[in-house]
């Protein structure tokens, strides 16, 4: 994992950095080595480097930064919970049997969360371009404006962002815009506030105690995605988690793959490529997506 078609008694310790021990930090972890593990590779790791570092071939400044790169402790569950399916069906169905503006857009905005994992403020982010009809789709633009990823959407999710497109119309601007108690499209866009306000509000609705939250529907979709059989990496490049140990602390303890899955999965919300990881693939571009 250091270096392809090097064998690690070749490898020159002077390019060991940060960046690439993270990239073998969250490499053994979607190769489903245990955490433990992990830490004891990255102590052994730095061990070397520390004493390349004391015979003068690795400077202060790259030893520090390899002594900055986190392990995987056993944190505490994330704040928040994921949805029972009995939950999500109340929630798509409440928004579903409002027939006005904003049940159409209610229910794409849930769907699409849903369906991408995405924070309140990705969502809002969507412009109308970057939603595709062939394949269903929505090009999501992460915290840093310079990661972007394609989202697949499966036929339930794609229906939903259809239809508000529809009513919505073709004006170049924000996927999703504020409606007026009057029932008018108005603005150029919505806040990460007011996604959380209708999230909660529909939850409320739908009988639902505690009411969901935008995150819940991401610590959901993460739950969701594993059960269906998508590899650790794939929901990575999926929900763009920062990395696979923030990712692992999302989803339950336990929970297993399903080995009847195929390569290419869906579900009602979701449609993906299942990510493999062999001795001819790039981890490291995998996990550059």
């Amino acid at each position: 994992m250091l270096q392809r078609d090097v064998r690690h008694e070749d490898f020159d310790w002077r390019e060991m950095d940060g960046d690439l021990l993270e990239h073998v930090r969250d490499g053994l972890l979607g190769a489903g080595v245990a955490p433990a593990t992990v830490n004891v590779a990255l102590a052994a790791v730095r061990g070397v480097v520390r004493v390349a570092r004391d015979l003068g071939l690795v400077s202060y400044e790259r030893y520090a930064g390899l002594e900055a790169v986190r392990g995987l402790p056993r944190d505490p569950e994330p704040v928040g919970r994921a949805a029972t399916g009995r939950e999500l069906d109340a929630l798509f169905a409440v928004c579903a049997r409002d027939g006005s503006a904003g049940g159409v857009r209610d229910l794409a905005m849930v769907a699409a969360l849903y369906a991408g994992g995405m924070h309140a403020s990705e969502l809002v982010a969507l412009e109308l371009k970057d939603w595709s009809p062939e394949p269903a789709s929505l090009s999501v633009r992460s915290g840093r404006e310079y990661q972007l990823q394609t989202i697949l959407l499966g036929p339930r999710a794609a229906d939903a962002v259809a239809g508000w497109v529809a009513i919505r119309g073709r004006r170049p601007g924000h996927l999703f815009l504020p409606i007026s108690k009057g029932g008018g499209i108005s603005g150029d866009g919505m806040t990460a506030h007011a996604v959380y306000g209708v999230t909660t509000t529909r939850s409320k609705a739908a009988g639902l105690q505690p009411p969901l939250t935008p995150h819940d529907l991401r610590r959901t979709t993460i739950r969701d995605l594993t059960r269906a059989g998508a590899g650790p990496l794939t929901v990575k490049r999926i929900v763009g988690a920062a990395s696979l140990w923030t990712l692992e602390r999302y989803r339950d303890a336990g929970l297993r793959r399903d080995r009847r899955a195929k390569r290419r999965g869906q579900t009602p919300y979701h449609k993906w490529e299942e990510v493999e990881i062999g001795p001819d693939v790039d981890v490291f571009a995998l996990l550059r997506r």
